[in-house]
């Protein structure tokens, strides 16, 4: 998903995350090999957050972090690998200011 300016500030509120830049060439590779979406780097991996239809009753505009990659140590370096999609418990309003983060995995 493609998160507007507004997604990404109130994402950033709740988490303290910031995505990667579009211009950043990583971003591009990322694009490249998952396509448009907002991605974002966290302790766990690269993050994507999508509507979380399933928490509607809790929450107005709610979306979910989906972890596509996570770290590893190769050669004593930190790298990034591709996973199979995977749900995480970390779910945002987005209908609130405060962002209002339900809970984190």
């Amino acid at each position: 998903m493609k998160l507007s300016k507004i997604q990404v500030r109130r994402i950033q509120m709740a988490t303290g995350l910031t995505p990667i830049t579009e211009g950043d060439p990583f971003h591009q590779a990322l694009t490249r090999q998952f396509g448009e979406e907002t991605f974002y780097i966290a302790k766990r991996g690269l993050l994507v957050f999508e509507p979380a239809d399933d928490m509607r009753e809790a929450c107005e505009d709610p979306v979910r972090a989906w972890r596509l990659a996570e770290f590893s140590e190769k050669d004593g370096e930190s790298v990034l690998d591709t996973i199979e999609r995977e749900r995480t418990t970390m779910v945002i309003d987005l209908a609130n200011p405060a962002g209002d983060q339900r809970s984190i995995n």
